[in-house]
């Protein structure tokens, strides 16, 4: 089973199912209390029967290839970026930099 997070030709953003074939059948997560996005589904207890169940309640729709796009797996995640130097870290570095040069 492969879950996406896609945006339709239409502009909807939405938790798909991906099939085989490449479509994608959007999940209908406004009637449910505890799985409200991908990172909900994906950190409950059984997301498995989670997305089955979603799917037995009714999707919205199946979207062929092409009438989709898939984003970003992430939602609500906190987002740390390998190699980003963040301007604490300059300021240090130029400081030794200075520091070395004077040595």
């Amino acid at each position: 089973m492969r879950l996406a997070r896609v945006r339709t030709t239409e502009g909807t953003v939405g938790v798909a199912v991906l099939a085989d074939d490449g479509s994608a059948q959007l999940l209908d997560l406004s009637g449910s209390e505890s799985v409200n996005s991908l990172a909900d589904l994906l950190h409950s207890a059984d997301p498995v029967a989670g997305v089955e169940r979603l799917l037995a309640s009714g999707a919205t729709g199946l979207w062929a290839p092409g009438d989709y796009e898939c984003l970003a797996p992430i939602d609500r995640q906190e987002v740390w970026a390998a190699g980003v130097t963040y301007k604490r870290s300059q300021v240090a570095r130029m400081e030794e930099s200075e520091s070395a040069a004077t040595h």
